[in-house]
């Protein structure tokens, strides 16, 4: 960090006297958070999508521990790059509000490029997996609901919500719920307050 100084007069002897530009320090450690987020967020994104793909292949349900994975590289993930942009970029310092919004930043992108994957596998690749999504639920609800009516009921509306774009949407919020989580958490070990940081002034 480069540190500018202005000096003063100190009576009586005319003493000069430097002094670190706090405002400036001020203006350094809140560099913008939406150009590294972005990018960064594309990154974990694309780290998501390998591994949805790697369960695709493999063949491995939603009802495998296996799928808890992806919560580990969204947590690493958010970990990382907001270590990078803390160390890097912002001057060493962040405050404990721009680490959690810097998370959810990263989540909110992410979520949006694995939700586009989703999407185009549900849709295009195999649409074969939402009448296999459907099958395998439908045995689930008659499972776990007893009453005949009850549970076509609640078929019915299985088979009103499990569509490429609605598992689409839900993967989005999935990674924006999960993200805020995260990063209410991580910040609390992440942040470190700037120096002569009177007030704390959020920069996209």
């Amino acid at each position: 960090m480069i540190l500018n100084f202005r000096y003063s007069f100190s009576h009586p002897g005319n003493h000069c006297i430097f002094e670190p530009n706090k405002s400036h320090m001020q203006e350094n450690s809140q560099s913008p958070m939406m150009p590294s987020a972005s990018k960064n967020g594309f990154y974990l994104g694309l780290a998501l999508i390998v591994f949805q793909a790697v369960m695709y292949l493999a063949d491995i349900g939603n009802q495998s521990n296996l799928r808890y994975l992806s919560l580990v590289i969204l947590a690493g993930g958010i970990y990382f790059f907001t270590l990078q942009f803390r160390d890097h970029v912002n001057d060493g310092y962040i405050s404990y509000g721009r680490s959690l919004g810097y998370g959810v930043l990263l989540s909110v992108f992410s979520g949006i490029l694995s939700a586009a994957f989703v999407y185009v596998l549900f849709k295009y690749i195999d649409p074969n997996m939402i009448d296999r999504m459907l099958l395998e639920s439908e045995d689930y609800i008659l499972e776990t609901i007893k009453d005949e009516a009850q549970a076509e009921k609640a078929i019915e509306m299985n088979k009103m919500l499990i569509s490429p774009g609605l598992i689409a949407i839900g993967t989005v919020l999935n990674n924006l719920i999960l993200g805020l989580i995260i990063s209410l958490i991580l910040s609390i070990f992440l942040k470190r307050e700037a120096p002569y940081n009177a007030f704390d002034k959020d920069t996209l």
